[in-house]
């Protein structure tokens, strides 16, 4: 059974820090804690995202 990446990435729990696709930044996925506001293309794998929420873990 083949799963679409889109899917099984839009359970992560990577999603509850960032807006995704938001109508103020089309294409882009948007920090939620960032000040200024950093985005993100939407091309940014989910392990990137990761890593700028959690810097310092490996």
């Amino acid at each position: 059974d083949s799963i679409s990446s889109s899917n099984a990435s839009s359970g992560s729990t990577v999603w509850k820090h960032f807006h995704r696709r938001p109508s103020y930044a089309p294409n882009h996925n948007v920090c939620k804690y960032c000040r200024p506001r950093k985005k993100y293309k939407i091309t940014t794998g989910l392990s990137t995202l990761r890593a700028i929420l959690y810097p310092n873990t490996s």
